[in-house]
């Protein structure tokens, strides 16, 4: 709430500082206010990787892509993600697409949007054969990780919440009651996605494609994965601006362009998203290595546990954040925006 006197220059000033500092704590709560062991979260017990009841595709090209969709690049395979295919990512983006004029103005709808704009960079990266050393790979990992995310929302939206990531449940409630900021909105569905969903599909990719004799997995399509970062970085600046265009202008924050607290001028949304990332793939490479069932759940719980503690934070110190008073329409100023797109188009 904003306090009497706060202009509107200094109240965007200190709302910014105060984003900047909730996007350093959800950065430092992965790695620091989880520590193993704890409780896992809302996530029920023994969740981790296990079955779920899968997604519905909402376009044919996903539906037929997602049918024998496995871990492991098999290039006879009837599969077109599994052969690593460029018609893979298409059939990703066409999904992801569709999803998202589905959701219109809904709040869960602009993690979708930045999603989108992110696995559109990936696949064109992708389909210059010189980019990745790998392409197939990296082309089968996107597809592994999408459909992880497709089979969150509709689970939740089925009423299926036993089938939902802890991480997920809180980012979906979330926006469904639409009680946090834009800003909180996007990073709920970005940890869920990244921190939590990225390193089981890391974890399932290495263990189809690496001998468990290789004791340098680590290694194994690392300069790919980083190179996505690259990407990211790419893709960022109209990234943010589309979606700050699209859903609310504070979202501009995010682009590293505001006043930042000493000491986090660094920490952008890309660099945050490198930091989950990493710590995903570490995770997903130690799973993969897991040498027993119960290190095994060891390591689940504790990728179930560190992106729960990682929305808590973000939702935490989103509820401390100084609001204009009356709060901003986000469902109008949306909608006009889509419209004026929609025309313009």
């Amino acid at each position: 709430m904003k306090g009497p006197g706060l202009g509107p220059r200094s109240a965007s000033t200190a709302r910014s500082i105060v984003l900047w500092t909730a996007v350093l704590v959800a950065s430092l709560a992965v790695t620091v206010l989880a520590p193993r062991g704890a409780p896992a979260g809302p996530t029920a017990a023994g969740f981790g990787s296990g079955p779920v009841n899968p997604g519905t595709p909402q376009t044919s090209a996903w539906a037929r892509a997602v049918t024998g969709l496995a871990p492991g690049v098999d290039r006879s395979s009837a599969n077109v993600c599994r052969r690593g295919e460029a018609a893979c990512l298409d059939a990703v983006v066409g999904e992801m697409e569709t999803r998202l004029a589905a959701l219109g103005c809904d709040h869960a709808a602009v993690f979708a949007f930045t999603y989108l704009e992110m696995t559109r960079g990936v696949a064109a990266r992708a389909a210059d054969s010189d980019y990745f050393a790998d392409p197939r790979r990296v082309t089968l990992l996107d597809a592994v990780f999408a459909r992880l995310y497709f089979d969150a929302i509709d689970n939740w939206t089925s009423g299926r919440t036993g089938d939902v990531p802890g991480a997920w449940q809180m980012a979906f409630a979330a926006a469904d009651e639409e009680r946090v900021s834009a800003a909180a909105d996007l990073l709920l569905g970005m940890n869920a996605h990244i921190t939590r969903d990225l390193a089981y599909a890391v974890a399932s990719i290495l263990e189809a494609d690496v001998p468990t004799s290789d004791t340098n997995v680590a290694s194994t399509g690392g300069d790919d994965f980083l190179r996505v970062n690259d990407v990211i970085a790419e893709v960022r600046g109209p990234m943010i601006e589309g979606v700050a265009q699209r859903f609310d202008p504070s979202l501009r924050l995010l682009g590293g362009d505001a006043p930042v607290p000493a000491g986090t001028e660094d920490l952008d949304a890309v660099s945050l998203i490198a930091r989950w990332r990493t710590q995903a793939f570490d995770l997903g490479v130690r799973l993969a290595g897991a040498g027993s069932a119960s290190e095994r759940a060891d390591i689940e719980a504790e990728i179930e546990r560190v992106a729960v503690t990682a929305a808590v934070a973000i939702i935490d110190v989103d509820a401390s954040l100084p609001r204009r008073s009356p709060a901003p329409d986000r469902g109008a100023y949306c909608q006009r925006n889509v419209a004026d797109s929609t025309s313009s188009g």
